[in-house]
């Protein structure tokens, strides 16, 4: 209906002869938050998982526990930021009691959010941009035990993660294998320990890039500096590499360039102004 989220459940019913099958369906209004709670591999729903959500100076605001839908539904957030964390994990899963999902409430919108639970704990590894935080894919990581075993050898996806196969109680290295094109390896060599019943810390590592950009978009004539400018950064068989704005100062910073000709092209120009072309 109007003013509220698409359904995507599929609703299962038994029509007996002489009876009338009733089901309910419900849906969520266009201004709440809508989380669900998934196992990580099969991605079917998980009922059970209770989470807390916070403000963003730690104020506890509510609790809620998914349903059998493996969802829960809030209207009662403000826009403005929040974060959130699982205390309890569905029966027969572990708990991520270290990491925090954080999330923005629009007035008016949805904000809506999917977390996957582990039967058995994984490692998680995540790569970001030592400079612009930037995740970053390709990152090769190799998980062994204490005495040399190799575990297996895990690779970043697009939003910079990988994650291990489920692990046995124990203690880890992870250790960087290979960098994502662009950049310097980073010497990671982390111990990692798995506990019964919980995920181990995330293991975040950060990356120096081979070399960087940067330039300032300002008016031609009063050289203000301007903000909101959008470009894409091209490689010579027009491939795009990357994709920035600039700032409050007019700058805007790209690294984790290879070696080789790059083309400039403006996609958006700030408000009252127009493209300036290729460069």
């Amino acid at each position: 209906p109007e003013g509220y989220v698409l359904n995507t459940e599929v609703y299962t019913i038994e029509v007996k002869e002489g009876k009338t099958a009733t089901v309910e369906i419900t849906n969520t209004p266009q201004n709440g938050l809508w989380l669900k709670k998934v196992d990580a591999e099969t991605l079917l729903p998980l009922a059970g998982a209770t989470f807390e959500i916070y403000t963003m100076d730690d104020e506890l605001i509510c609790e809620y526990t998914t349903n059998t839908s493996g969802t829960i539904n809030t209207t009662n957030l403000l826009p403005g930021h929040y974060k959130l964390r699982e205390t309890k994990a569905p029966d027969g899963y572990v708990l991520d009691k270290t990491c925090w999902t954080l999330f923005e409430m629009v007035e008016g919108e949805t904000t809506m959010l999917t977390i996957k639970n582990w039967k058995q704990p994984v490692i998680r590894m995540e790569k970001y941009d030592k400079y612009t935080n930037e995740r970053l894919a390709g990152a090769e990581f190799e998980i062994s035990t204490l005495d040399g075993h190799i575990i297996g050898t895990y690779t970043t996806d697009v939003n910079g993660e990988a994650y291990s196969i489920p692990l046995d109680y124990g203690t880890y290295i992870v250790k960087e294998v290979k960098a994502p094109d662009g950049y310097k390896l980073s010497g990671c060599n982390e111990t990692v320990v798995v506990e019964k019943g919980y995920m181990p810390e995330i293991i975040k590592v950060y990356n120096e890039p081979l070399s960087n950009v940067s330039f300032v978009k300002d008016d031609g004539l009063t050289k203000k500096p301007l903000e909101g400018a959008s470009f894409e950064i091209r490689a010579d068989d027009g491939t795009v590499v990357k994709h920035v704005t600039t700032d409050s100062n007019g700058l805007a910073f790209a690294s984790g360039l290879g070696t080789g000709a790059y083309k400039l092209v403006e996609t958006q120009a700030p408000e009252g102004y127009v493209l300036s072309g290729d460069h």
